[in-house]
């Protein structure tokens, strides 16, 4: 067959086939539906992403952690063991020199540290600042993330506060004794 041929045949198949058409009042009305769900679908994912923002800041907001400044107890003055008092024996004429019992000193616990845990998320830079001692309770180990046990959290320990010019507690490590 040749491409006149071919031509010939599609043309008396579209003559045909015209009363099957759908009249263009049909196709107008088609594609004025279309394009309004188009429209309506373009709004859905507007909405759609609004409220994903709103739902990603309700969460941040949710999750976001609590930035509370802990409450320290002030130093307590520190605690001297009771002193037996010396015993001296009483001179007897008969012995030539006393004999004097004396009180052996106690070995000093040497002191040990934890790292710095930092009490402040996004602190403003640290110009200058103070260590002091204060009694904290256990439980201030365990807002750090150190694990204590539940039967201890009342019981008192010693930590190292860093304080900055700005008042504020920076950091906190804790004392061990060895």
């Amino acid at each position: 067959m040749s491409d006149e041929n071919i031509l010939e045949a599609l043309e008396t198949l579209r003559e045909a086939d015209q009363d099957l058409e759908a009249p263009p009042a049909v196709e107008e009305r088609l594609i004025r539906t279309y394009r309004a769900q188009l429209r309506q679908r373009r709004w859905m994912r507007a909405y759609a992403c609004v409220a994903a923002v709103a739902a990603a800041v309700v969460i941040a907001v949710v999750l976001q952690p609590r930035k509370t400044r802990p409450v320290f107890e002030a130093p307590s003055a520190p605690v001297t063991p009771a002193v037996a008092p010396q015993i001296v024996p009483e001179v007897r004429p008969r012995r030539p020199r006393p004999v004097q019992i004396r009180r052996a000193a106690a070995p000093q616990p040497h002191e040990g540290y934890t790292d710095f845990y930092p009490l402040i998320d996004l602190a403003p830079p640290l110009e200058r600042g103070e260590l002091v001692r204060v009694t904290v309770p256990a439980s201030a180990m365990r807002q750090v993330g150190m694990l204590v046990m539940a039967s201890h959290l009342d019981d008192p320990v010693e930590a190292d506060v860093l304080i900055g010019q700005d008042g504020l507690a920076r950091a906190i490590r804790f004392v061990t004794y060895q």
